[in-house]
């Protein structure tokens, strides 16, 4: 009796999805002197303050660039009963961001960590975040 109830049982299944954000900008120290060669982390979440151990950091450019994609947790998804989906398997636009949590390492193993408001002009689109320059004392 068990085996005819069993696709039916596990014919639920959910999908979740996340938001993506590219966010980008330049590293500039207190005299507008483009940072290169920083070691960085860019997060849309906090992080611990006692953190000193980022995931996969980035490195500016010589010119003090950086891009970096970072996102949500679960934010969005949709469920399939029997393999036909209940909802929209298309996610929504990714809303704006208040604020971005950046890290950038000073000397070896020693973090900045730094959190920056964000404007709507700094997202001139979904899931596009311009920090411009950021002003970092070295």
């Amino acid at each position: 009796m068990l085996n005819g109830l069993a696709p039916l049982i596990c014919g639920c299944v959910i999908y979740d999805g996340v938001f993506t954000y590219n966010i980008s900008g330049r590293l500039i120290g207190e005299n507008t002197t483009p940072l290169g060669g920083r070691s960085m982390h860019v997060q849309v979440v906090p992080s611990v303050p006692a953190d000193t151990q980022f995931p996969k950091p980035v490195v500016t450019e010589p010119n003090g660039q950086f891009a970096r994609d970072a996102s949500t947790k679960f934010a969005w998804g949709y469920q399939t009963f029997l393999g036909i989906p209940l909802g929209s398997t298309k996610p929504r636009a990714a809303p704006p961001l208040e604020v971005v949590y950046i890290a950038v390492e000073r000397a070896p193993g020693t973090w900045l960590q730094l959190e920056l408001p964000l404007s709507p002009a700094q997202q001139p689109e979904p899931g596009v975040v311009l920090l411009g320059d950021v002003r970092i004392s070295d």
